[in-house]
Order: C-alpha cells, then sequence, then structure tokens
C-alpha cells in the first residue's frame, strides 16, 4: 500500500540520518569542522567550502562549515512530506528535530546546526500546511502544532555556539511565535470567526511581558512577534471584525473587541520599557506610533459603529476628550489629534449630515437634532481650547516632525485655519438642512454666536466676522424675503434679526472693553 511504502521510505531516511549524525560526530571530534569525503569529490568538496562555505562564516574562528551536517539536515527534512499523512507523523518530526537539534550542540558542529535549522522550518511548513489545509480534527491539530512548539522550544533552549548555533536558537523563538500563532487561528477560528484576533492581542500582551524579561538576545525577537501579532490583529479586525454582526449582550462583539483592542494599544503605548527592550532601536522607533496607531483605531470603529447623522456628534465629543489625556507624558501631541478630530466634525457636518435623509419619526434621530447636537459641541470645543491651544513642541515622533511644523503654523493662524473653516461648516449645514424661508434668521443667529464668543474670548477677529455675517444676512433680508417668504413668515424673521442685533449691541455695551 502507499502508506506502508511511505512508512518504510521515512523509516530509511530516519535511519539513514541517524547514521549519519554519528558519523559526521566522529569526523567533527577526528577531524575538525571539515568535509569528510574522499578522492574527486573531497576536492569538489574543498572546492566549495573555499568559496562558498567558508564566506558564511565570517572570520568567526568557530571553525569550518562541514557540508556532511547540513546534508544531514536535509536528508530529515525529506522525511516529513512523506511523513504528512502519516499518524505519528508530527512525533516522528519533532523527535527528529529535537536530535539533530541535540547533537549539533553535542558535537559542536555549524553544519549540523544549519541542517537542523533546515529540518526544523521543513517540519514547521510540512504541519503548517496540513494543519490549514488538510481535514484534521481539534486533537490532530493541537497535537501536531504542540509537537512543533516543543521542537521549536527544544532548538532555543539547546542550540549553542557561534555563529549557527545562536541562529538556530534565535529561529527556535520565532517558530515558536508563530506555532502560537496558528495555533490561535486553527484552534479557535471553528468556535468562532472573531476569537483568532482576540488570542492575537493577548498573545501580544505576552509577548511584551516577556520581552521586558528576556535577555538581549531575545528580547528583540519577541518585540517583533509582539508586532506580528498585532499585525495578525490588525488583519482580522478589517477582513472579519468589521464586517460581523454578532451580539454579545446588548452590544455587538465588534465593539467590546475594539475597546479590548484599544486598551492594548494604550498598554503598549504607555508599558515602561524594562531591562533589554529600552535600548532597541525596533522599541525606540515603533513604540511612541502606538499612540497614533489607537487614535486610528478609535477614528474606524465611529465610523463604522456610529451612524452617519451622529458623526459629527461624536468627533466633536472625541475633540473635547483628548486634550484632558494630554497631560500625561509623551502625551501633548493629542491636542493636535483633538484638533483634527475637530476638523472632523466640521467636514462630516457638512458634507453628509447636511444632505442625509432619514425617514425616523423620532426626533432624537433627526439630522437636523443630530447636527445641532454637534454645533454645541464644536462651540464647546473653542471655549474651552481657544484660551490654552497650544500647539509648539508637541514632541512628534522623527518620521511626523512635518506635523510639528503644521502646527505651530495652525497656532500662529488660528482664524484662518481652525474658526473660519467651522463657521463655514456650519453655514453650509443651515443652508442645506433648514427651510430656505428660516436662512437668513440661521445665519443671523450663527453670527450672534460668534459675536458672544468674540466678548467671551476676547478675540476681535471673532466680532469683525460675526458683522460681516450679520451684514451679508440684512442684504439677503431685504433681497430676497421680502420677495418670497410669505407675510406671516417675514415678520418672524425680520423680528428675529432685529432681536438678534439688539442682543449683539447688548453684548458690544457690556463687554466693550474685551474688544478694544
Amino acid at each position: 500500500a502507499p502508506a506502508v511504502e511511505r512508512s518504510q521510505d521515512v523509516l530509511l531516511l530516519l535511519l539513514a540520518g541517524a547514521v549519519g549524525m554519528v558519523r559526521h560526530h566522529w569526523f567533527v571530534r577526528a577531524r575538525g569542522e571539515a568535509f569528510d569525503s574522499l578522492g574527486v569529490w573531497g576536492q569538489v568538496g574543498e572546492y566549495i567550502r573555499t568559496e562558498f562555505v567558508r564566506p558564511l562564516s565570517r572570520g568567526s574562528g568557530h571553525g569550518e562549515v562541514s557540508l556532511l551536517g547540513v546534508a544531514i539536515g536535509a536528508l530529515l527534512a525529506c522525511a516529513f512530506p512523506l511523513a504528512s499523512d502519516l499518524v505519528w507523523g508530527p512525533v516522528i518530526a519533532a523527535g527528529a528535530v529535537c536530535a539533530a537539534v541535540a547533537a549539533s550542540r553535542i558535537s559542536g558542529s555549524s553544519g549540523l546546526a544549519i541542517g537542523a535549522s533546515l529540518a526544523l522550518l521543513v517540519a514547521h511548513g510540512t504541519f503548517w500546511f496540513v494543519c490549514l489545509f488538510e481535514p484534521l480534527g481539534y486533537r490532530e491539530s493541537a497535537a501536531s502544532l504542540g509537537l512543533l512548539l516543543v521542537a521549536a522550544a527544544f532548538a532555543r533552549v539547546v542550540a549553542r555556539g557561534e555563529p549557527w548555533g545562536r541562529r538556530l536558537a534565535g529561529l527556535g523563538v520565532y517558530l515558536a511565535g508563530a506555532d502560537l500563532a496558528l495555533a490561535a487561528y486553527v484552534l479557535f477560528e471553528p468556535a468562532s470567526s472573531l476569537l483568532p484576533g482576540v488570542a492575537w492581542l493577548c498573545l501580544s500582551l505576552v509577548a511584551l511581558e516577556v520581552a521586558q524579561r528576556a535577555t538581549a538576545r531575545d528580547a528583540a525577537a519577541l518585540l517583533l512577534l509582539g508586532y506580528g501579532y498585532l499585525l495578525c490583529f490588525g488583519a482580522a479586525y478589517l477582513l472579519v471584525g468589521l464586517q460581523s454582526a454578532a451580539y454579545l449582550g446588548p452590544l455587538p462583539a465588534r465593539m467590546w473587541i475594539e475597546a479590548f483592542a484599544l486598551a492594548c494599544l494604550a498598554y503598549w503605548w504607555r508599558c515602561p520599557p524594562a531591562g533589554a527592550l529600552s535600548g532597541l532601536p525596533s522599541w525606540t522607533r515603533v513604540q511612541p506610533y502606538f499612540l497614533e496607531a489607537s487614535l486610528l483605531l478609535l477614528a474606524v470603529a465611529v465610523s463604522v459603529g456610529c451612524d452617519a447623522i451622529w458623526r459629527p456628534a461624536a468627533w466633536g465629543a472625541l475633540a473635547l476628550v483628548l486634550p484632558i489625556a494630554s497631560g500625561l507624558p509623551a502625551a501633548d501631541r493629542l491636542r493636535f489629534w483633538a484638533l483634527v478630530f475637530f476638523w472632523a466634525s466640521g467636514l462630516d457636518l457638512m458634507a453628509v449630515t447636511s444632505l442625509v435623509e432619514t425617514p425616523s419619526p423620532l426626533w432624537y434621530d433627526q439630522p437636523a437634532t443630530a447636527g445641532l447636537a454637534a454645533i454645541a459641541l464644536q462651540v464647546g470645543f473653542i471655549v474651552r481650547e481657544h484660551p490654552r491651544l497650544e500647539l509648539s513642541g508637541l514632541g512628534f515622533p522623527v518620521e511626523l516632525t512635518w506635523l510639528d511644523r503644521l502646527s505651530q503654523r495652525v497656532a500662529r493662524h488660528r482664524t484662518l485655519w481652525i474658526y473660519t473653516p467651522i463657521f463655514a461648516c456650519v453655514a453650509v449645514f443651515l443652508y442645506w438642512r433648514f427651510d430656505k424661508a428660516l436662512l437668513t434668521l440661521l445665519w443671523a443667529s450663527e453670527a450672534f454666536v460668534v459675536f458672544a464668543l468674540a466678548a467671551l474670548l476676547r478675540e476681535n477677529h471673532f466680532r469683525r466676522l460675526a458683522l460681516v455675517a450679520l451684514a451679508a444676512c440684512l442684504v439677503r433680508l431685504v433681497l430676497y424675503d421680502l420677495e418670497q417668504s410669505g407675510t406671516l413668515m417675514r415678520g418672524l424673521v425680520f423680528l428675529g434679526v432685529g432681536v438678534l442685533m439688539l442682543g449683539m449691541n447688548s453684548i458690544y455695551a457690556r463687554f466693550r472693553s474685551r474688544f478694544e
């Protein structure tokens, strides 16, 4: 039977590998890391060693690389695809790899360390493919991945020697981390497509904590594994999480996952480095960006989970909340990102809420209600942040220093960059959202609010802007409203504009000193 023939082939390959390891050990002990072949083949081997293999040792002084050691690993690796569908295939692969790693440690052979690395890679590739694409049961998949994890961990613990033994140990760390990532997918995905992403987030935290307590040799590998887990979660979130309609309790399961992901990213950002982790370039260059990663995830969550009419209000609420956390160390640039959310609130108010239609009869589900709530939040942001809107020296990472220059330019020209665009967005919202007969009164009301802000914030630019807007309203009142509106509506508009003008006059008389 084919299975019996494959079993015989696997057995012969393993026996040949075992004999080769014994013979190689004798050659290493007797002759050092030399090519253990004779005659013409010995001369060919010597040429290959001199021209190609010796440079790989990079003058390390730890001996030459033997072709026989590499060939033994290749011989063992050939057995793994043949054993992939055998019941004991994972056991055979893990045992053979561990034997090769132990033999490379005992003999101190760099060539056998390379062969063991090759065997370890082929074993993982073979049985990863089986776990992903073959119809294995839960126990079979768990057993295969567990044995691969044992082999990778054994390589990390046992492998020694420079340079190839050290590289074999490092390879064991990476493959063990990849085994855990694959196990999270293979074991949890049948239960729910959302669970692997949560498992990868947990693994990223585990990798971070272990990296802080690991040696310098392992800290970099563990940190990269943590980044890899986060990238896996990001892919799962984009491909699966955003499309999920599952609920967990009263809220969508996606919202729970987003909250947990934000907590994990915030932990990565605020985590104080310890041990060898603090000196790694991969930490010092990447870790500051977890603030931006958290805000990006938050923006995606709001965009997907919030109704279109309420998104401007959500952006405005974020703009109000973020400056509160800007007092944390290394969090100064939150003030700039709060301003970005403030801009997003105005643009979304103008581009979406102004035009969207909702058939709901509920007052709180109307675009006009949501838009007015967003405007109130925008006014609240201006009132609170204008006196203390400090945008210089925010401490952006090196690659984002151009944002530091942009924020300083915004701070020098606040009216042009911040307030005028928002006032214009509100005016467009009022134009598209409300009846044209009330438009003059609504625009005059906006001018009144801007004038009141001028008195409150001691900002003379607001006063001039409000007066220009009021003059435009008066022109429209005379040229348009007198002809288009009915008698009752015309009277209401005239009365309302007159009351607003009297109110502006009272404000100016009461707070005249603030305008000088």
